[in-house]
């Protein structure tokens, strides 16, 4: 690939990273939670916790780009356009507190959700309807 090419893919990458970051996340924690229902009919402690890292180590590095695009630390752009330098740095910066905050609600369940939802009988107090059998 040419140099320019290169340079351009980096600015791209740098640009999305925040929501290649959610769209990696929102993946895995789909594939946690099915695997982990699939494998024992639960969302066991193990799959909850194996969530919460992957969100906190999400969020660190939405964060973590995020700051670096909105201070101008993260690229190095080479155009002499500073409006547009600037205008991209800061859309990439809404796009990771947009990512942020979608990582954020994608995990929050995973915490707290309880392990075994609640039966129908202990929703209602043991007052709920019968439910009607079809005849014989």
């Amino acid at each position: 690939m040419p140099r320019r090419s290169l340079d351009t893919l980096a600015k791209w990458s740098v640009l999305l990273a925040g929501p290649l970051i959610w769209s990696a996340h929102l993946g895995l924690v789909y594939s946690l939670a099915t695997l982990a229902i699939t494998l024992t009919w639960e969302a066991g402690l193990v799959s909850r916790l194996l969530i919460g890292l992957a969100t906190l180590i999400c969020l660190a590095a939405i964060a973590w780009i995020g700051w670096g695009l909105w201070t101008g630390r993260l690229p190095r752009w080479e155009t002499p356009q500073a409006d547009l330098t600037g205008l991209w740095r800061k859309a990439g910066g809404l796009l990771c507190l947009l990512s942020f905050l979608a990582v954020l609600w994608q995990g929050l369940p995973a915490m707290l959700i309880p392990e075994r939802p609640a039966s129908h009988d202990s929703l209602f107090g043991g007052t709920a309807p019968p439910r009607e059998t079809e005849p014989d």
